[in-house]
C-alpha cells in the first residue's frame, strides 16, 4: 500500500515537474527575446535549449509519441552542448574565440548540425524500418523488428558517445581552469614568458575570471545533466532482465524522471547558476510597471 502511494506521488511529481519546466522555458525564452541587449547574453544557446526542451516536455505530457521529433529533440541539445563546450575551449586558448563564436556564427553552427541531425533521422522514418514508441513496453520498436535501419542501429549503439565526450571535455576544462589559478601554473607561465609581462587592471581581470568561471560552470552542468539520461540508458542495457521485471508503473516513473532531466537542466543552468538571467526572469514574474534596469555581466560565447 505504501509502495503504491510512493509510486503515485513520484509519478505526479514528475508530471508537475515537467509542466513547471515547460512554463519556465517559455518564460525564459520570452524574457530573453524581449531583452534589448541580447549580445550580453548567451542568447543562441538559450534559444536552442529552451525550444528543444519545450518540445520534449510537450511530447512527454500531451503530444502524440512521434519518434522522429522525439529523437531529434533528444540529439539537438546534446549537439548544442557540444558546440557550447567547443566554444569554452576556444575561449580559453585564443582571443579569437569571440569572432569564431559570435552569435551569428553560432546560429550557423547550430543550423548545420540541426539540418544534418534531421536528415539522418528522416531517412529511417521514410524506410520500412520506421521506429515508433510503444507506450506499453516503454520502448522504441522498429517496424522491421528484430532488424533495424543502419542509421537507427548506429544511433542506438553510439548515442552515448556524444554526451560522454562532452562531459569528459568539460571535466578537462574544469581541471584546467582550477590549475590555471594555482601558484605552480603561474610560476610555469612566468618562467616560459621570461620577463615579458602584460598588465591587466584588477577590475577587468576579476570580471574576466568571474565570467570564465560562470561560463565553465554552465557548460559543465549542462553536460552533466544531459549525460544522466545516457548513464541510465547504459544501466538499463546492462540490466535488461531486471528492468523488464519491474512493474509498468515503475518503469513509467523511471522514464519520466529520465526525460525530466532534459528540460530541468535549463532551469538549473540559466536560473540557479546564472545570476543575470535569474534576475531577468524574476523581473518578468514580478511584472512591475517600471522595471528597474539590470546590469548584464555575462558575455555570450
Amino acid at each position: 500500500m505504501i509502495g503504491q502511494i510512493v509510486e503515485t506521488f513520484v509519478f505526479y511529481f514528475c508530471i508537475c515537474l515537467l509542466i513547471k519546466c515547460f512554463i519556465f522555458n517559455v518564460t525564459l525564452f520570452y524574457t530573453i527575446y524581449k531583452q534589448p541587449k541580447k549580445s550580453a547574453l548567451p542568447t543562441v544557446y538559450i534559444y536552442n535549449m529552451t525550444v528543444m526542451t519545450m518540445i520534449v516536455t510537450y511530447q512527454r505530457i500531451i503530444g502524440y509519441e512521434h519518434t522522429l521529433f522525439t529523437t531529434f529533440s533528444y540529439f539537438h541539445p546534446h549537439l548544442t552542448a557540444f558546440t557550447m563546450t567547443l566554444n569554452r575551449i576556444f575561449a580559453l586558448v585564443t582571443i579569437r574565440a569571440t569572432v569564431w563564436f559570435s552569435n551569428s556564427r553560432i546560429w550557423i553552427y547550430t543550423g548545420i548540425h540541426m539540418t544534418i541531425n534531421f536528415v539522418l533521422l528522416f531517412i529511417p522514418y521514410l524506410s520500412k524500418c520506421r521506429v515508433m514508441f510503444d507506450a506499453i513496453k516503454m520502448a522504441y520498436i522498429p517496424d522491421c523488428a528484430p532488424e533495424r535501419h543502419p542509421i537507427t542501429k548506429f544511433c542506438n549503439t553510439y548515442a552515448a558517445v556524444l554526451p560522454l565526450t562532452t562531459l569528459s571535455l568539460n571535466i578537462i576544462i574544469f581541471i584546467y581552469f582550477k590549475l590555471q589559478r594555482s601558484e605552480f601554473y603561474q610560476r610555469v607561465v612566468s618562467w616560459g614568458k621570461g620577463s615579458r609581462t602584460l598588465y591587466i587592471p584588477d577590475s577587468i581581470l576579476k570580471s574576466k575570471k568571474r565570467t570564465e568561471a560562470m561560463l565553465i560552470i554552465q557548460s559543465f552542468v549542462t553536460a552533466f545533466c544531459m549525460s544522466i539520461y545516457d548513464f541510465t540508458s547504459i544501466w538499463i542495457r546492462l540490466n535488461v532482465e531486471y528492468y523488464e521485471s519491474l512493474e509498468a508503473r515503475l518503469k513509467l516513473i523511471i522514464y519520466y524522471l529520465r526525460y525530466a532531466i532534459i528540460p530541468l537542466h535549463v532551469f538549473v543552468v540559466y536560473f540557479v547558476f546564472s545570476p543575470t538571467t535569474r534576475s531577468l526572469v524574476l523581473e518578468q514574474f514580478r511584472a512591475k510597471k517600471n522595471p528597474r534596469s539590470i546590469s548584464l555581466n555575462i558575455v555570450s560565447s
